[in-house]
């Protein structure tokens, strides 16, 4: 079975107050950070990956590519 990927969002499992570059930062429990943030990598223990409930499928492009016609 593949492995799965490294979550990109990370949810805080609990409140907590963090030390980031010298400033004391207040985390709620469910506060979001990206997986790769100083926050994040600093406290690992104290966050989980975010599970999507619903996942989106491919998102469709918008606008027509260079030389690309789009139908109506």
């Amino acid at each position: 079975m593949p492995k799965a990927p490294a979550p990109l969002i990370v949810q805080a499992a609990t409140a907590f107050i963090a030390r980031v570059d010298g400033q004391d930062v207040p985390v709620k429990k469910g506060d979001l950070a990206d997986a790769d943030s100083a926050i994040a990598k600093k406290y690992p223990s104290l966050f989980v990956p975010v599970a999507v409930r619903f996942a989106g499928g491919r998102v469709e492009q918008a606008t027509a590519a260079p030389g690309e016609k789009r139908g109506a």
